[in-house]
């Protein structure tokens, strides 16, 4: 989820960009296509005017023709006049500017007459577009494929009843270098908007990316910080550990001199009546003290020789039903609940249950002292994909930031009778596992503590 919610901004950016991207080139396209059906529009008005032009000629001499055949003029004068004025001669006659390739007037059959130089072109039924514009009588424009870049107008007429056609094309070399022009315009402003949207996005996306960076930075620095603490935390248990065991060598040799010289005194040693019951007192007291010293020296040797961990398939369920089971007795005594909570199917983990036994006890040991009759203490696991937690919740006294601090540490308790040992030892235990344990107050009186156990080693399988 955390790496979809890296990539999701990237993304969105990127596609907000391409969107303006085909906004932009849309509405260049858009532009484009118009300025062009203007560009056609002005030739076909321009056509327009000449066809009318034209038209209107034609028709004025036909109906000169006709005045004249009413007027019953002599033929031979009629084809004077019309060979002078008439269809053929009138567009003969047109001066075509150089930007008209040609005119032409035809009918179904023939072409009637055309500018010159021009001795053939389609007829009105062959050519679709011409004969669509012939039935339907209306003027239509087209421009012509080739290198010329010709543009052509043609319009239907009648005269006298019959229907012709004419036929007007330009040369639009001009409009061809103007449409180019804007063209190149349209793709200019189109790279260089491109060239806005990719440096914004660059933009956005490299603030985003030092973000990322920045919280990265920070979430190694915390780590850092927590590994090198608990190396601190390794160095002074593994310190403390060599101080106990010497320790605990040195005190054990006269000790067990002071408990053999007890044993005799109680043997060899005969009081007075009256000193007598002084004597049971003073030696009881003594075998007692020496009875205590020993357990805190055996605990001090088993602090400095706690196995190697047997990493085998275990399941976390298991081993805190067991630990449950085992410290319920003595929770019952002081009326104590404790709760076993799973929230769904734990996932089988590679450790040495053993040894986690050994730290949930010293850990629920700690709880159970700590927390006052009637009380309440729940034990739940909580999974990943990587690591999995036993978490061990009171609600006795708590433990303030100080006591937090130093929990760990050999020697420091908060209990009168304490050596110190037991979290010592679960830490030690903790670190053998590549784990952590973490101390945490509760949001009203109580502890949290967690146990952090990888759920398998670097490079390993749980199968294995």
């Amino acid at each position: 989820m955390e790496k979809v919610k890296q990539y999701l901004i990237p993304v969105l950016i990127i596609i907000m960009a391409i969107a303006l991207a085909v906004t932009m080139f849309s509405t260049l396209i858009y532009q484009y296509k118009r300025s062009r059906e203007d560009l056609v529009e002005l030739s076909s008005q321009q056509a327009g005017t000449v066809l009318h032009t034209v038209i209107v000629g034609i028709q004025t001499t036909a109906g000169i023709r006709k005045r004249l055949h009413s007027e019953k003029v002599e033929t031979n004068i009629i084809e004077k006049v019309l060979q002078e004025y008439g269809t053929g001669a009138l567009i003969q006659k047109f001066k075509k500017p150089d930007s008209i390739y040609y005119i032409a007037c035809q009918d179904e059959k023939q072409i009637i007459a055309a500018t010159k130089g021009i001795s053939e072109l389609s007829s009105i039924w062959s050519d679709i577009f011409l004969s669509e514009a012939f039935s339907k009588e209306k003027r239509a424009h087209r421009i012509l494929p080739g290198e010329k870049y010709c543009f052509e107008t043609v319009c239907p007429f009648r005269v006298s009843g019959k229907k012709y056609l004419l036929r007007i094309c330009f040369k639009i070399s001009s409009i061809q270098r103007l449409e180019l022009h804007l063209m190149r315009r349209l793709v200019l402003q189109g790279a260089v908007f491109v060239f806005i949207i990719l440096i914004i996005v660059l933009y956005f996306i490299n603030i985003h990316s030092n973000r990322l960076l920045a919280r990265e930075h920070d979430n190694m620095m915390v780590e850092v910080e927590r590994i090198q603490q608990q190396l601190r935390q390794q160095e002074r248990t593994a310190a403390m550990g060599q101080l106990a065991a010497g320790v605990a060598h040195e005190i054990r040799n006269p000790l067990n001199a002071i408990q053999i010289l007890t044993q005799r005194i109680e043997r060899e040693i005969q009081p007075e009546e009256r000193d007598r019951e002084k004597f049971i007192q003073f030696t009881r007291v003594i075998r007692e003290e020496i009875k205590r010293l020993n357990e805190i020296v055996k605990q001090f040797l088993n602090f400095t020789s706690i196995k190697q961990p047997d990493f085998k398939k275990c399941n976390p369920l298991d081993i805190a039903k067991d630990i449950v089971l085992l410290e319920n007795g003595v929770a019952h005594q002081k009326d104590i609940n404790i709760k076993l909570k799973i929230n769904k199917k734990p996932v089988f983990i590679k450790a040495d249950s053993y040894l986690l036994k050994q730290a949930l006890v010293n850990v629920i040991k700690n709880a159970i002292e700590a927390t006052p009759e009637y009380g309440k203490i729940i034990v739940s696991i909580s999974q990943n994909n990587k690591t999995t937690d036993f978490i061990i919740e009171d609600n006795g006294i708590g433990m303030n930031e100080e006591e937090r601090e130093k929990a760990f540490n050999l020697y420091f308790s908060t209990k009168n009778h304490g050596t110190g040992l037991g979290l010592a030892i679960t830490r030690r235990i903790v670190d053998q596992h590549n784990g952590e344990i973490i101390i945490q107050p509760r949001k009203s009186n109580g502890t949290i503590i967690i146990i952090r156990i990888p759920n398998r080693r670097e490079n390993e399988f749980i199968g294995n």
